[in-house]
Protein backbone atom coordinates (compact mmCIF):
# COMPACT_ATOMS: atom_id res chain seq x y z
CA UNK A 1 0.00 0.00 0.00
CA UNK A 2 1.64 3.28 -1.05
CA UNK A 3 1.53 6.39 1.13
CA UNK A 4 -0.95 8.21 -1.08
CA UNK A 5 -3.43 5.33 -0.74
CA UNK A 6 -2.88 5.13 3.03
CA UNK A 7 -3.56 8.87 3.29
CA UNK A 8 -6.81 8.59 1.32
CA UNK A 9 -7.90 5.57 3.36
CA UNK A 10 -7.33 7.65 6.50
CA UNK A 11 -9.38 10.55 5.12
CA UNK A 12 -12.28 8.29 4.09
CA UNK A 13 -12.23 6.12 7.23
CA UNK A 14 -11.35 2.84 5.54
CA UNK A 15 -10.88 -0.12 7.84
CA UNK A 16 -8.13 -1.55 5.61
CA UNK A 17 -4.86 -0.30 4.13
CA UNK A 18 -3.66 1.28 7.35
CA UNK A 19 0.08 0.95 6.75
CA UNK A 20 2.39 2.41 4.13
CA UNK A 21 6.09 3.19 3.98
CA UNK A 22 6.73 4.58 7.49
CA UNK A 23 3.28 6.16 7.36
CA UNK A 24 0.37 4.55 9.21
CA UNK A 25 -2.87 5.39 10.93
CA UNK A 26 -4.87 3.91 13.78
CA UNK A 27 -8.47 3.89 14.91
CA UNK A 28 -8.62 4.99 18.54
CA UNK A 29 -10.92 3.63 21.25
CA UNK A 30 -13.07 6.79 21.28
CA UNK A 31 -13.85 6.49 17.54
CA UNK A 32 -11.25 8.99 16.41
CA UNK A 33 -8.34 8.18 14.10
CA UNK A 34 -4.81 9.53 13.85
CA UNK A 35 -2.17 9.21 11.14
CA UNK A 36 1.50 9.09 12.10
CA UNK A 37 4.90 9.50 10.45
CA UNK A 38 7.49 6.88 11.50
CA UNK A 39 6.01 6.35 14.95
CA UNK A 40 3.61 7.52 17.62
CA UNK A 41 6.00 10.37 18.48
CA UNK A 42 4.80 12.41 15.47
CA UNK A 43 1.15 12.70 14.52
CA UNK A 44 0.28 14.38 11.23
CA UNK A 45 -3.50 14.57 11.41
CA UNK A 46 -6.40 13.63 13.67
CA UNK A 47 -10.10 13.16 12.86
CA UNK A 48 -12.18 13.22 16.06
CA UNK A 49 -15.19 11.06 15.06
CA UNK A 50 -15.97 8.53 12.30
CA UNK A 51 -18.41 10.94 10.59
CA UNK A 52 -16.45 14.16 11.16
CA UNK A 53 -15.63 16.46 8.27
CA UNK A 54 -13.16 18.32 10.49
CA UNK A 55 -9.52 17.31 10.61
CA UNK A 56 -6.74 18.63 12.84
CA UNK A 57 -3.58 18.95 10.77
CA UNK A 58 -0.02 19.72 11.83
CA UNK A 59 2.01 22.63 10.45
CA UNK A 60 5.24 21.18 11.88
CA UNK A 61 7.42 19.67 9.12
CA UNK A 62 9.84 17.94 11.55
CA UNK A 63 12.08 16.50 8.79
CA UNK A 64 12.32 16.20 4.99
CA UNK A 65 10.94 12.66 4.91
CA UNK A 66 8.11 13.54 7.28
CA UNK A 67 7.36 16.59 5.10
CA UNK A 68 6.68 14.18 2.21
CA UNK A 69 4.26 12.23 4.41
CA UNK A 70 2.57 15.49 5.39
CA UNK A 71 2.09 16.41 1.71
CA UNK A 72 0.43 13.05 1.00
CA UNK A 73 -1.96 13.54 3.91
CA UNK A 74 -2.75 17.16 3.03
CA UNK A 75 -3.73 16.20 -0.54
CA UNK A 76 -6.04 13.50 0.83
CA UNK A 77 -7.80 15.77 3.36
CA UNK A 78 -7.86 19.02 1.33
CA UNK A 79 -11.65 18.69 0.80
CA UNK A 80 -12.27 18.66 4.56
CA UNK A 81 -12.55 21.46 7.13
CA UNK A 82 -8.96 21.79 8.30
CA UNK A 83 -7.84 23.10 11.69
CA UNK A 84 -4.16 23.93 11.26
CA UNK A 85 -2.09 23.17 14.36
CA UNK A 86 1.48 24.47 14.88
CA UNK A 87 2.68 21.45 16.87
CA UNK A 88 2.56 17.78 15.99
CA UNK A 89 -0.89 16.31 16.60
CA UNK A 90 0.15 14.17 19.56
CA UNK A 91 0.62 17.40 21.54
CA UNK A 92 -3.12 18.03 21.36
CA UNK A 93 -4.80 14.64 21.68
CA UNK A 94 -2.52 12.28 23.64
CA UNK A 95 -4.40 13.10 26.84
CA UNK A 96 -7.79 13.56 25.20
CA UNK A 97 -7.39 17.32 25.04
CA UNK A 98 -4.44 19.69 24.70
CA UNK A 99 -2.46 20.85 27.69
CA UNK A 100 -2.37 24.53 28.64
CA UNK A 101 1.28 24.55 27.55
CA UNK A 102 0.38 23.23 24.09
CA UNK A 103 -2.27 25.93 23.65
CA UNK A 104 0.08 28.67 24.90
CA UNK A 105 2.91 27.52 22.61
CA UNK A 106 0.54 27.32 19.64
CA UNK A 107 -0.88 30.83 20.10
CA UNK A 108 2.63 32.23 20.51
CA UNK A 109 3.73 30.41 17.34
CA UNK A 110 0.91 31.99 15.33
CA UNK A 111 1.64 35.47 16.66
CA UNK A 112 5.37 35.04 15.98
CA UNK A 113 4.72 33.88 12.40
CA UNK A 114 2.38 36.80 11.74
CA UNK A 115 4.94 39.26 13.11
CA UNK A 116 7.80 37.78 11.06
CA UNK A 117 5.70 37.74 7.90
CA UNK A 118 4.72 41.39 8.44
CA UNK A 119 8.43 42.27 8.71
CA UNK A 120 9.10 40.52 5.40
CA UNK A 121 6.25 42.45 3.79
CA UNK A 122 7.66 45.83 4.87
CA UNK A 123 10.97 45.21 3.09
CA UNK A 124 9.79 43.07 0.16
CA UNK A 125 10.63 44.23 -3.36
CA UNK A 126 9.06 41.49 -5.44
CA UNK A 127 6.25 39.99 -3.39
CA UNK A 128 3.30 40.95 -1.25
CA UNK A 129 3.04 38.97 1.98
CA UNK A 130 -0.34 40.44 2.85
CA UNK A 131 -2.20 37.32 1.73
CA UNK A 132 0.09 35.20 3.92
CA UNK A 133 -0.61 37.42 6.93
CA UNK A 134 -4.35 37.27 6.34
CA UNK A 135 -4.19 33.47 5.86
CA UNK A 136 -2.31 33.06 9.15
CA UNK A 137 -4.91 35.17 10.97
CA UNK A 138 -7.75 33.05 9.56
CA UNK A 139 -5.92 29.85 10.56
CA UNK A 140 -5.39 31.27 14.04
CA UNK A 141 -9.08 32.10 14.28
CA UNK A 142 -10.08 28.56 13.25
CA UNK A 143 -7.60 27.11 15.77
CA UNK A 144 -8.84 29.37 18.58
CA UNK A 145 -12.47 28.49 17.89
CA UNK A 146 -11.75 24.76 17.68
CA UNK A 147 -9.89 24.65 21.00
CA UNK A 148 -12.08 27.32 22.66
CA UNK A 149 -9.13 29.58 23.47
CA UNK A 150 -10.17 32.73 21.64
CA UNK A 151 -10.17 34.64 24.93
CA UNK A 152 -6.42 34.05 25.20
CA UNK A 153 -5.61 35.94 22.01
CA UNK A 154 -3.59 39.12 22.35
CA UNK A 155 -2.39 42.08 20.31
CA UNK A 156 -3.32 42.94 16.75
CA UNK A 157 -4.39 39.39 15.89
CA UNK A 158 -7.00 39.52 18.67
CA UNK A 159 -8.32 42.82 17.33
CA UNK A 160 -8.48 41.51 13.75
CA UNK A 161 -10.31 38.33 14.76
CA UNK A 162 -12.78 39.86 17.21
CA UNK A 163 -13.68 42.61 14.73
CA UNK A 164 -13.87 40.32 11.71
CA UNK A 165 -11.34 42.33 9.71
CA UNK A 166 -11.10 41.75 5.96
CA UNK A 167 -7.84 41.76 3.99
CA UNK A 168 -7.72 45.55 3.55
CA UNK A 169 -8.47 46.17 7.23
CA UNK A 170 -5.71 43.74 8.22
CA UNK A 171 -3.31 45.72 6.05
CA UNK A 172 -4.26 48.97 7.80
CA UNK A 173 -3.91 47.28 11.18
CA UNK A 174 -0.34 46.07 10.64
CA UNK A 175 1.05 48.86 8.44
CA UNK A 176 0.84 52.63 8.43
CA UNK A 177 -0.06 54.56 5.23
CA UNK A 178 3.61 55.34 4.50
CA UNK A 179 4.59 51.66 4.69
CA UNK A 180 1.66 50.64 2.47
CA UNK A 181 2.53 53.18 -0.23
CA UNK A 182 6.27 52.46 0.01
CA UNK A 183 5.62 48.75 -0.51
CA UNK A 184 3.36 49.43 -3.49
CA UNK A 185 6.07 51.61 -5.03
CA UNK A 186 8.73 48.91 -4.52
CA UNK A 187 6.49 46.40 -6.27
CA UNK A 188 5.87 48.84 -9.16
CA UNK A 189 9.61 49.48 -9.48
CA UNK A 190 10.39 45.77 -9.52
CA UNK A 191 7.68 45.11 -12.10
CA UNK A 192 9.18 47.80 -14.34
CA UNK A 193 12.66 46.30 -13.93
CA UNK A 194 11.26 42.87 -14.77
CA UNK A 195 9.49 44.28 -17.84
CA UNK A 196 12.78 45.75 -19.09
CA UNK A 197 14.67 42.52 -18.39
CA UNK A 198 12.06 40.54 -20.31
CA UNK A 199 12.10 42.99 -23.23
CA UNK A 200 15.90 42.70 -23.48
CA UNK A 201 15.70 38.90 -23.30
CA UNK A 202 13.14 38.84 -26.13
CA UNK A 203 15.46 40.98 -28.27
CA UNK A 204 18.31 38.54 -27.60
CA UNK A 205 16.13 35.59 -28.59
CA UNK A 206 15.05 37.28 -31.82
CA UNK A 207 18.74 38.05 -32.58
CA UNK A 208 19.72 34.38 -32.00
CA UNK A 209 21.80 35.32 -28.96
CA UNK A 210 19.88 32.83 -26.78
CA UNK A 211 17.60 29.88 -27.45
CA UNK A 212 15.25 29.79 -24.46
CA UNK A 213 13.17 32.32 -22.50
CA UNK A 214 11.60 31.84 -19.08
CA UNK A 215 8.46 33.86 -19.85
CA UNK A 216 4.74 33.18 -19.67
CA UNK A 217 4.21 34.01 -23.33
CA UNK A 218 6.01 32.06 -26.05
CA UNK A 219 7.93 33.98 -28.70
CA UNK A 220 8.77 32.92 -32.26
CA UNK A 221 11.58 33.46 -34.74
CA UNK A 222 12.21 32.25 -38.26
CA UNK A 223 15.47 30.40 -38.93
CA UNK A 224 15.51 29.65 -42.63
CA UNK A 225 12.58 27.29 -43.20
CA UNK A 226 12.20 26.49 -39.49
CA UNK A 227 10.01 28.25 -36.94
CA UNK A 228 11.72 28.22 -33.54
CA UNK A 229 9.94 28.88 -30.25
CA UNK A 230 11.37 30.46 -27.11
CA UNK A 231 10.71 27.16 -25.32
CA UNK A 232 13.18 25.30 -27.50
CA UNK A 233 10.85 23.71 -30.06
CA UNK A 234 11.74 23.67 -33.78
CA UNK A 235 8.79 23.50 -36.17
CA UNK A 236 9.52 22.60 -39.80
CA UNK A 237 6.02 21.85 -41.19
CA UNK A 238 5.27 25.27 -42.66
CA UNK A 239 2.08 24.06 -44.38
CA UNK A 240 0.66 23.04 -41.01
CA UNK A 241 1.90 26.30 -39.49
CA UNK A 242 0.07 28.26 -42.18
CA UNK A 243 -3.19 26.45 -41.31
CA UNK A 244 -2.67 27.29 -37.62
CA UNK A 245 -2.10 30.95 -38.47
CA UNK A 246 -5.24 30.96 -40.62
CA UNK A 247 -7.25 29.62 -37.65
CA UNK A 248 -5.76 32.27 -35.34
CA UNK A 249 -6.44 35.01 -37.87
CA UNK A 250 -10.07 33.94 -38.26
CA UNK A 251 -10.56 33.78 -34.47
CA UNK A 252 -9.23 37.32 -34.09
CA UNK A 253 -11.33 38.67 -36.96
CA UNK A 254 -14.54 36.95 -35.80
CA UNK A 255 -13.91 37.42 -32.07
CA UNK A 256 -14.67 33.73 -31.44
CA UNK A 257 -12.44 30.97 -30.00
CA UNK A 258 -11.48 27.70 -31.71
CA UNK A 259 -11.67 24.82 -29.24
CA UNK A 260 -11.24 21.68 -31.34
CA UNK A 261 -8.26 19.57 -30.28
CA UNK A 262 -5.87 18.99 -33.16
CA UNK A 263 -2.52 17.20 -33.26
CA UNK A 264 0.42 19.46 -34.09
CA UNK A 265 3.66 17.48 -34.25
CA UNK A 266 3.49 15.38 -31.05
CA UNK A 267 1.49 18.04 -29.21
CA UNK A 268 -2.21 18.86 -28.86
CA UNK A 269 -3.73 22.17 -29.84
CA UNK A 270 -5.68 23.09 -26.71
CA UNK A 271 -7.36 26.25 -27.89
CA UNK A 272 -7.14 29.37 -30.02
CA UNK A 273 -8.66 32.29 -28.11
CA UNK A 274 -10.95 34.96 -29.52
CA UNK A 275 -7.97 37.33 -29.77
CA UNK A 276 -5.94 34.82 -31.80
CA UNK A 277 -3.66 33.52 -29.05
CA UNK A 278 -2.62 29.91 -29.73
CA UNK A 279 -2.42 27.55 -26.74
CA UNK A 280 -0.63 24.33 -27.58
CA UNK A 281 1.06 22.14 -24.98
CA UNK A 282 3.10 24.44 -22.72
CA UNK A 283 3.12 27.17 -25.38
CA UNK A 284 0.95 30.29 -25.22
CA UNK A 285 1.68 32.17 -28.44
CA UNK A 286 0.28 35.72 -28.81
CA UNK A 287 -1.29 36.58 -32.15
CA UNK A 288 1.34 39.26 -32.80
CA UNK A 289 4.04 36.57 -32.86
CA UNK A 290 2.29 34.39 -35.44
CA UNK A 291 1.39 37.47 -37.46
CA UNK A 292 5.05 38.52 -37.61
CA UNK A 293 6.06 35.05 -38.85
CA UNK A 294 3.24 35.15 -41.43
CA UNK A 295 4.57 38.47 -42.74
CA UNK A 296 8.13 37.12 -42.98
CA UNK A 297 6.85 34.11 -44.94
CA UNK A 298 4.64 36.39 -47.07
CA UNK A 299 1.39 34.63 -46.07
CA UNK A 300 -0.15 38.05 -45.65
Amino acid sequence: MNNSQVSHNFAHNSQTGLNGSNLFYEHNANGSRTIYSYGHHFGIAHIPTPESETVYFTMDNYSNTTAKHINHVWRAISHMDIVYCPLDITEYFTYGKPTKRAIKDSLEWFERQISETASKHINARKYSYLDSIYSLIKKLETFANAFKCKHLLTGKARKAIYNGYNREQVQSLYFNPYQIEAHKQRIRNEQERQRKREANAIKEFKAFECNYLNTNATYLRLNGETIETSKGIKYTNLDEAKVLFSIAQTCKQMGKPFEKHLRVMQYTLNKVTENGTIKIGCHTIPYKETENIAKELKWI
